[in-house]
């Protein structure tokens, strides 16, 4: 019994290790995603009537959909992988 709670105990550090390193990452890209994403704005309000392939694109990738659904992307992340946090803490308080 002793070595099955050891291999428990093991699998769980190996779930929470992962997760925390995600965890502690995911504000940091938020962070990082919100600059590039202003200075996209920046550049768009300083010239806006910018070459036809880049307007082009713009409308390929659908840049306002992508704005958006990035940072809620991160917001779900963070979310879930405090989820999976608490789920091993709760079970295996001493990790």
């Amino acid at each position: 019994m002793s070595s099955l709670g050891q291999m428990i105990a093991g699998i769980a550090h190996e779930i929470n290790h992962p997760v925390n390193f995600i965890y502690g990452n995911i504000e940091c890209a938020n962070e990082y995603i919100e600059v590039l994403l202003a200075l996209v704005d920046l550049y768009q309000q300083c010239y806006p009537d910018s070459d036809w392939i880049i307007k082009e694109k713009i409308e390929e990738i659908d840049l306002e959909f992508i704005s958006k659904d990035l940072l809620n992307i991160c917001s779900s992340m963070k979310i879930d992988a405090q989820r999976i946090r608490e789920i091993v803490l709760q079970h295996f308080p001493l990790l």
